[in-house]
């Protein structure tokens, strides 16, 4: 019987340490420039998600998020609050894609 007590626990540990590796990575998305010189980046929200969830984009290059959330009644918002960089942004989502522009609230 103890060798299967040290086996559940093992594998309860296992399961614990691949949960909390996979809590700890991002999802990176390198933001490329479109031909019109935007920046274009969707990102689907989820219940306790956003992918991407780690965005890099260029400095001095239009950027335009297009945000949806996952279906489901569970309701989500997206909030950006930068004041030194002149973004301040905070929308409530929906199944329907919504774009954004970080700069136009300036």
């Amino acid at each position: 019987m103890k060798p299967l007590k040290l086996l559940i626990l093992l594998s309860v540990f296992i399961c614990f340490f691949l949960l909390a590796r996979a809590h700890g990575q991002k999802n990176v998305f390198e933001a490329t420039i479109d031909n019109d010189g935007v920046q274009r980046i969707k990102i689907l929200a989820g219940s306790y998600f956003f992918n991407p969830d780690y965005v890099i984009v260029k400095v001095n290059i239009p950027v335009e998020l297009t945000i949806s959330k996952e279906p489901g009644i569970t309701p989500h918002g997206f909030v950006i609050k930068q004041p030194d960089s002149g973004i301040d942004i905070e929308e409530s989502l929906s199944k329907e894609p919504k774009k954004v522009n970080p700069f136009s609230a300036v």
